[in-house]
């Protein structure tokens, strides 16, 4: 029998960049203090005064577990 693989849809166009997502799985996987399988990235764009902030949720796809 195979193990059951699970996975995650996640809408990055509605990203805020609250890190809900990177403590969930840090807490669902054990994994150590230092250790992250998703992260938050924040760009800059443009320039002053026309300035746009663009997050995005960043993960690791390549995991067999």
């Amino acid at each position: 029998m195979t193990k059951p693989r699970y996975a995650m849809t996640v809408d990055t166009k509605r990203c805020v960049g609250c890190n809900a997502c990177v403590l969930a799985c840090k807490s669902e996987n054990a994994l150590p203090e230092d250790g992250f399988r998703d992260w938050i990235v924040t760009e800059t764009k443009g320039t002053f005064p026309n300035l746009a902030a663009e997050v995005n949720a960043a993960r690791r796809t390549h995991c067999t577990d």
